[in-house]
């Protein structure tokens, strides 16, 4: 995260900015945005569309740490000012001056110079050449834009010098552009112009006749007779026989498709109206059906006169009755003969009948 705003200066605070944007680090502010004095001190920086423009574009690398040094060998002191979190302060073997380089689209390079020596009161000197940047030969020339001041430096030949004051930084994009003076080209041989030679006429070799053949010798056999020719069939049983011609009678106008119509509403509501009656009509016969069916089952539930007859029998269809005329059978074993529909006595129906 970026510690933009919190840094002593506004120099510092861009040379850590450019930091982050050489080497593709993600942009992530870490200041308050709610704070607008802090906001408006580091705009300048963080709205910077060629550093930024820097940091998003790949052209193979990251960024890498071409050279670093620093003046008479000493070891560099950095010292971070007070801030919400606290103080910090470190002192390690750092170089004082770094050199920063990433390709760019294009075979441009973009080159940062930090100077983290305070004690530099007139700055420090740097020069590097075009090779150790990556560009092809080193001898061509470059355009050099100043990013921080987004402006032209003009042309560089050979190597790149320049001059960055005490916690601060120099960021520059180098463009390689073609030689001044390009020798002129070569021009190709001319070609040499040789007169058109014509060749020798070509005679042809005298036709030569072909020799006599010798005439064919013909065999003494004389030559057999042609078959005669085999007699036609009477017209009658000629095979195939003539065809005839078939009259196709012309179509009928009833049977040219009749053209569709939707019916109108009232017709398909008279529609409906029967359907339903249909139904209804379908629906009242089954139920009917349904009802003879279970009565026609039920009676055949029912006990008859066989059943009664039999040995033992229901004791709740016996009866007491008194004896008749002619009856040998005791009194106690003398049982009423029913009929299943009627439910009578079958005895009293023969003697009504007589």
């Amino acid at each position: 995260m970026l510690e933009v705003g919190y840094l002593s200066s506004f120099e510092w605070n861009r040379a850590h900015f450019g930091a982050w944007a050489i080497m593709s680090a993600p942009l992530v502010l870490g200041l308050d945005l709610l704070d607008d004095a802090l906001l408006d001190s580091v705009w300048p920086i963080i709205s910077n569309r060629e550093a930024i423009r820097v940091n998003q574009r790949w052209a193979g690398h990251p960024g890498r740490l071409v050279r670093s040094w620093t003046p008479n060998g000493a070891h560099n002191s950095n010292d971070w000012p007070s801030t919400p979190f606290g103080g910090v302060k470190y002192e390690a073997p750092l170089d004082a001056i770094q050199l920063w380089a990433k390709p760019q689209p294009g075979g441009a390079v973009a080159v940062l110079v930090i100077n983290a020596d305070a004690s530099s009161v007139s700055g420090v000197e740097f020069a590097v050449t075009l090779s150790e940047l990556g560009f092809q030969g080193g001898s061509g020339s470059v355009l050099v834009r100043d990013i921080w001041r987004r402006q032209d430096m003009g042309k560089v030949t050979g190597r790149l010098i320049g001059r960055v004051n005490a916690r601060d930084s120099a960021f520059m994009l180098l463009s390689q552009l073609p030689d001044d003076d390009p020798p002129p080209p070569i021009p190709p041989p001319p070609i040499p112009q040789t007169p058109p030679t014509t060749p020798p006429p070509q005679i042809a070799p005298p036709l030569q006749s072909p020799p006599p053949q010798p005439p064919l010798r013909t065999s003494a056999v004389p030559p057999s007779p042609p078959p005669p020719p085999l007699p036609l069939p009477p017209p009658s049983s000629r095979w195939p026989p003539p065809q005839t011609k078939l009259s196709v009678p012309p179509p009928s106008p009833l049977a040219a498709p009749l053209p569709y119509t939707l019916p109108s509403p009232h017709a398909r509501r008279s529609q409906l109206i029967v359907l339903g009656l249909g139904l209804l009509g379908c629906g009242a016969a089954c139920l009917c059906w349904a009802r003879c069916a279970r009565s026609v089952c039920v009676s055949a539930k029912r006990p008859t006169a066989s059943r009664v007859r039999g040995a033992g029998g229901n004791r709740r269809s016996r009866r007491r009755t008194a004896p008749v005329a002619g009856d040998r059978r005791p009194v106690g074993s003398q049982r009423a003969d029913t009929d299943p529909i009627e439910m009578m006595p079958i005895r009293h129906a023969a003697m009504s009948m007589d």
